[in-house]
C-alpha cells in the first residue's frame, strides 16, 4: 500500500511537470523517494507506462486539447508541451493519435471534449496492483453485455463507461460475478461506479475503497444499506454506496429564454468560473 500512495504521488508530480522539457525520470523519482533503478520498474507494473511514456501520454493529450480549442500553430503547441523540436511532435502525435496534429486540428476543431479525452489510464492499473484477483475487462464487452441484459437499467452506466473512460475491472476477468467501473477526478483521484448483485461481495468489496462508490440496482437504498449491514461492513467506513433506482419520470418545461446546447472544450474556463466554490463534482463533471 505504501508503494502505491508513492506511485500516486509521482503520477501526479509527472502530470504536474511533463510540460517542462528538462524533467528527468530522476527528479520524478527523488520526488517520490526512490531510486532510479527500482522506480522504472514498478512505476511500470502499478501503471502499465513507463515514465517517458507516460511524460509523452500526458503532453499529447494537451496537446490535443489545445489544437481542438485555441488557434496557437502547431509549433507554439509542441514547444508548450514540452517537445523540443516540431519535426518530434508531429511523430509522437501521428503514432497516437493515427494522424498529423493539423490533421486532427481539421477533423475536431471545437468539436465536444469527452471526459474519457482525459482519463488517466493509470489509475485502473494502481487498483489492479492492490487487488490481485482483479483483471481489466475491454470495455466495449461489457457495454454490449449490460445493454442486452437490461438497457434501461444500465443505459446511464453504459453512457458512463463510454464518455468518461472508465476502465473496467472484474475478479479474475469474470463479469457475470459484477463489476467495478474506475476513473479518475481532475486531481488524481479516483472514484468507482459497482455492478453487482450480490450483497456479500459489494460488503467486501467496499472495504477496499477508502472515497465514496456509486452501486447500480434497483432496489431503494435504505433496502440496500441493511442489507449490506447483515454482512458487517466494518463501521466507519466512508464509502457508502449510492443506489441508482427507478421512481416516476417528471417533465419539466424550460423557460422560453433558455438555450440548451452541448458544451465544449471552448467553455472550460467559463465553467470552471461559475463552479467557483460550489461541490467538486461540479467542478469534475
Amino acid at each position: 500500500m505504501e508503494n502505491i500512495e508513492l506511485i500516486a504521488k509521482a503520477v501526479d508530480y509527472a502530470k504536474q511537470n511533463a510540460t517542462n522539457n528538462e524533467i528527468t525520470v530522476q527528479e520524478i523519482a527523488s520526488n517520490a523517494g526512490f531510486s532510479i533503478d527500482y522506480f522504472n520498474r514498478i512505476f511500470l507494473s502499478h501503471t502499465g507506462f513507463t515514465v517517458t511514456a507516460y511524460i509523452n501520454y500526458i503532453r499529447l493529450k494537451k496537446a490535443s486539447e489545445f489544437l481542438r480549442c485555441t488557434d496557437k500553430t502547431v509549433l507554439e503547441i509542441a514547444l508548450e508541451v514540452g517537445y523540443n523540436s516540431h519535426e518530434g511532435f508531429i511523430k509522437a502525435f501521428k503514432k497516437k493519435y493515427g494522424m498529423t496534429p493539423s490533421e486532427y486540428r481539421e477533423k475536431y476543431r471545437n468539436s465536444i471534449m469527452q471526459w474519457g479525452d482525459f482519463t488517466d489510464k493509470t489509475v485502473a492499473a494502481r487498483f489492479i496492483h492492490a487487488n490481485s484477483d482483479f483483471e481489466l475487462v475491454d470495455s466495449s464487452f461489457v457495454i454490449d453485455y449490460l445493454l442486452e441484459k437490461d438497457v434501461k437499467r444500465y443505459c446511464r452506466f453504459c453512457a458512463v463507461i463510454k464518455y468518461m473512460g472508465l476502465e473496467i475491472v472484474a475478479p479474475n476477468g469474470n463479469i457475470e460475478k459484477g463489476f467495478i467501473g474506475i476513473g479518475n477526478d481532475l486531481k488524481g483521484g479516483s472514484y468507482f461506479e459497482v455492478v453487482t448483485d450480490d450483497y456479500k461481495l459489494l460488503s467486501e468489496w467496499i472495504k477496499r475503497f477508502s472515497n465514496k462508490i456509486t452501486f447500480y440496482s434497483e432496489c431503494e437504498p435504505e433496502y440496500i444499506k441493511d442489507m449490506l449491514g447483515k454482512y458487517d461492513v466494518a463501521n466507519g467506513i466512508d464509502a457508502v454506496p449510492q443506489a441508482m433506482y427507478f421512481g416516476e419520470t417528471l417533465e419539466c418545461k424550460l423557460p422560453d429564454d433558455v438555450i440548451i446546447r452541448p458544451l465544449s472544450g471552448l467553455d472550460k474556463d467559463y465553467i470552471l468560473k461559475w463552479a467557483n466554490g460550489k461541490m467538486n463534482a461540479y467542478i469534475k463533471h
